[in-house]
């Protein structure tokens, strides 16, 4: 009977050893590729900034700066530093995280250099974004630009997102940006329970249509060629999408921001 040949390779490469040669290769450890942060400011004191990590890298001002500016100067300002203008659903997403650090003492807020907020600076900073007593900040509303706008067509609704502010042929100042459908179930002006949707924008009527911190909120609807903000003052904390990106007050700021990544999540709340 005739012996059978066993080759030594198979299609070029020798079989001797191929087995100790695969298993050597599944034990090799991956190394994961670094992350690189996408934050691109110069951030002079970290301790002024917090992070919003369902954002990636994405940190946020504690308080308002670029004061007494319209949406058109605080945009360009904000572009020349390397920073952003928050959305409200980035907004809205940081005022839920300050909530469930000082209310329900859930998840800890974080400093842009990685250290842990304080408990009483996380209380502090809530009573800042929604306590209709003014006097521990010198009766000044936390007052902020919010990047979106919104316009009618035909009967249906758009909201501009990543707004840059552009010089048409005449030189007057518009804003552009990212253009998509509206999603904003409600359309009046009411107070909301503290759910938003994945455009930042409220699901359902509050109960309560009487202000009650940490337990709804003031909205107003999007109103056409009208500009997104956020107020807490005297009489309540909310949501408004009824400004007009021409206006200007010595208290009117911008929560500004350092770029980050895209939100985590697709929807649901904050």
């Amino acid at each position: 009977m005739a012996g059978i040949d066993i080759p030594d390779n198979w299609m070029g490469k020798p079989i001797d050893g191929a087995l100790e040669r695969v298993l050597a290769k599944k034990q090799t450890p991956v190394v994961p590729a670094p992350i690189v942060s996408p934050v691109t400011a110069n951030i002079i004191n970290p301790r002024t900034y917090l992070k919003v990590p369902q954002y990636g890298n994405t940190l946020i001002a504690t308080e308002e700066t670029h004061r007494g500016k319209d949406m058109y100067e605080t945009l360009q300002a904000l572009k020349a530093e390397g920073l952003v203008m928050p959305s409200p659903r980035l907004f809205m997403t940081h005022w839920i995280n300050v909530k469930q650090a000082a209310v329900n003492k859930l998840n800890a807020l974080v400093y842009a250099d990685g250290t842990t907020v304080p408990d009483t600076e996380a209380e502090r900073l809530w009573a800042y974004l929604s306590s209709t007593d003014r006097k521990p900040f010198g009766n000044k509303p936390a007052w902020s630009w919010l990047n979106a706008r919104f316009t009618e067509e035909n009967g249906k609704w758009y909201m501009q997102n990543d707004l840059q502010v552009v010089t048409d042929s005449t030189g007057k100042k518009k804003l552009e940006g990212i253009i998509k459908d509206l999603d904003c179930p409600i359309r009046e002006d009411c107070y909301v329970d503290l759910e938003f949707n994945a455009q930042g924008f409220p699901i359902r009527e509050s109960t309560n249509q009487q202000y009650e911190q940490g337990n709804n909120s003031r909205f107003w609807h999007p109103r056409n060629e009208a500009v997104a903000g956020f107020n807490a003052g005297s009489v309540w904390a909310g949501l408004n999408c009824n400004g007009d990106p021409t206006n200007r007050n010595s208290s009117l700021g911008v929560f500004a921001c350092a770029a980050g990544g895209a939100p985590q999540n697709s929807g649901g709340s904050p």
